[in-house]
């Protein structure tokens, strides 16, 4: 039976733990407010 995990912002904490969801074989579906463009959340407007 395959689960699929809802991660609400895409961060860095996020994007990690999403990886590490889909390294073991199960879909993640990531919800945010911002574009694909501005993926990364406080870190994108930090580092750009």
């Amino acid at each position: 039976m395959r689960h699929l995990i809802i991660i609400i912002g895409s961060g860095l904490a996020s994007l990690v733990a999403a990886y590490e969801i889909t390294s073991v074989g199960k879909k993640v579906l990531l919800l945010d407010q911002e574009s694909e463009q501005n993926i990364g959340g406080q870190a994108y407007w930090l580092f750009g």
